[in-house]
């Protein structure tokens, strides 16, 4: 394909005639690239208690291939985890260990890798981070349980961020099991890595926070999670 354009977009496949019958290729898209706008979401408030950690989402657009995501963030654009500052894989900010100096208004910018356009959000966050007594564990992130659907042989990351005072310790189980006993599992602080993934990494995930405070096992979120084998070649006939 020499020139892209909206007429040559679409499914293409590879079809072979053997003797023996019939080879298809797995199917593949051609996309053209291109960034569209955020949409305008206003100014939300986000409110943590101090030491714990703050999640600023960022509602990324559409985009081909995937934009990257950035963040401004004390007047300075953030493309890379730095200091108590994590980018995540789903775009998410994670301020770890949040104190007074982290509050004010982040906002996310869009990056294409192809056409390097960047777009930035016109809605904004804003972080407040408060001074409290004892407060009961809770999980402030996801806020209700997800499916994660992954290919074999690709790196995991599932999310987990819980608040309370004194911060929570989080605990993560597979099936009912602890996943210490797992050898390709490892804690980024509260998120739990899987690399690389296998058929046997499939079920379902708890992440459970507690601080000692409240009802224990009280604060918790389940993942389902099911890992599949890449597509193949097959020979048709």
């Amino acid at each position: 394909i020499t020139a892209l354009n909206n007429h040559t977009v679409g499914r293409y496949q590879c079809i072979a005639r053997v003797p023996e019958g019939v080879v298809a290729s797995v199917p593949a898209v051609v996309t053209l690239a291109n960034l569209k706008d955020f949409k305008f979401d206003g100014q939300h408030v986000i409110e943590v208690d101090e030491g714990n950690t703050a999640v600023i989402a960022c509602d990324l657009p559409e985009s081909h291939p995937k934009a990257q995501v950035r963040y401004s963030v004390k007047q300075e654009w953030l493309e890379a985890s730095r200091d108590n500052y994590l980018i995540m894989p789903s775009g998410n900010l994670q301020i770890v260990n949040a104190s007074q100096e982290d509050e004010g208004t982040y906002k996310c910018a869009a990056y294409n890798p192809v056409t390097q356009e960047v777009k930035t959000s016109v809605s904004s966050e804003r972080l407040r981070v408060r001074r409290s007594t004892a407060e009961a564990a809770r999980i402030i992130y996801p806020p209700e349980a997800q499916t994660i659907i992954v290919t074999k042989g690709q790196s995991l990351i599932l999310e987990c961020v819980a608040s309370g005072i004194p911060p929570p310790r989080v605990t993560w189980a597979k099936d009912g099991s602890s996943v210490s006993a797992y050898n390709k599992t490892r804690f980024l602080l509260s998120n739990l890595l899987i690399d690389p993934t296998s058929e046997e990494d499939s079920g379902t995930y708890s992440c459970t926070a507690d601080n000692g405070v409240g009802e224990a096992g009280a604060a918790f979120i389940f993942y389902n999670v099911q890992v599949f084998e890449p597509p193949e070649v097959t020979k048709i006939g």
